[in-house]
Order: C-alpha cells, then structure tokens, then sequence
C-alpha cells in the first residue's frame, strides 16, 4: 500500500485459519485492499492461484508475507512491462537479503539475451552456486498467463521457479 504507484489492487489471501491477521487487516481502512480467506491450509501454491483469480487487475505481482518491497518495485516493473514485446512479459527485479553479517543483494546479474533460462537459474558458475535467482516476491506479471499457467502444488519447495520455466514455455511469454 505504500508503492509509489497508487492505481493498484492489494488482494491479501489468508491461508487458514488466522483470526490475529484478519483482525489487522480489517483495521486498515484502504479500499484498495482486498481480503481473501481461504477455508483451510492450502499452501503457498495455491494461495498465489487463489489470489491470481480473485485479482481483477492485467497486472500481478506476489509478496511474500515474510518479505518488504521498496516503495518504487511496481511503478518501475509496470513501465518495463509496458515497453516490452511480449505480449506476457515476465519482470524479475533483485532483492537484498539481509543477514547479521551483513547484506547480499541476488541476483548477481540478469539473464544474458538468448540465456537458456534453466542454465541461468541452475549451472553453476562459482563452487557455492549460480548466479541466477527468481524469487516468488520478485515476479510481476500478466495476470492472463497466471491464469493459464497457474503455480502447481506438486512443486512446494520450488514453485516460483517451476512456475517460470513452465511459463515461458508459453507463446508470448
């Protein structure tokens, strides 16, 4: 609610029972936010699909409960998304980690043009791992191929980058 892009939807899906989070969001009087309860624990996967259906927006993108984005990640995502080709463009940004020890900043780069997305996720280019990263807080996407290539639950630990490589599969991604 504090992005600097102010035309959004904020649909915030409760994953269970969880009496203590829907009375917080109840108090915050924003219109833009809508609160979607899911009857039972369904998981992550499907609590992204969930909101995916119940948004009404051409754009997604997905917060983590667990992480913070800074006030400027949609407006910037949004214009990229505008200027790009395709007709689904799939926005990745990076993310600051923060340890005691101090902070990393991932991805170490972006992909290079024509990089095979699995090599740029998975081959390692140093002995502790790639370079690569696509995190479920930094994907901002057509809501349209959401909805066709909706997050599977089979892939629980993973489903951020079984959903991109499934997606760009698809004709104007």
């Amino acid at each position: 609610l504090e992005q600097t892009l102010t035309a959004i939807e904020v649909v915030v899906v409760v994953d269970g029972h969880d009496d203590e989070t829907v009375e917080v969001l109840k108090a915050i009087e924003d219109s833009r936010l809508h609160i979607k309860l899911l009857p039972q624990n369904l998981g992550p996967a499907e609590a992204r699909n969930a909101g995916v259906r119940e948004a009404r927006c051409q754009w997604v993108a997905f917060l983590d409960h667990d992480d913070e984005w800074l006030p400027q990640k949609l407006e910037i995502q949004l214009q990229l998304a505008r200027q790009s080709p395709y007709r689904y463009p799939i926005i990745g940004c990076r993310l600051l980690v923060r340890y005691k020890r101090g902070d990393l900043v991932w991805p170490k780069r972006f992909p290079k043009p024509n990089e095979v997305m699995s090599d740029y996720l998975f081959c390692r280019t140093q002995f502790f791992g790639g370079e690569g990263n696509l995190q479920t807080s930094t994907i901002f996407t057509a809501r349209a191929l959401l909805q066709t290539v909706p997050f599977r639950k089979e892939a629980q630990r993973h489903d951020d980058l079984d959903w991109v490589l499934r997606a760009i599969t698809r004709n104007g991604a």
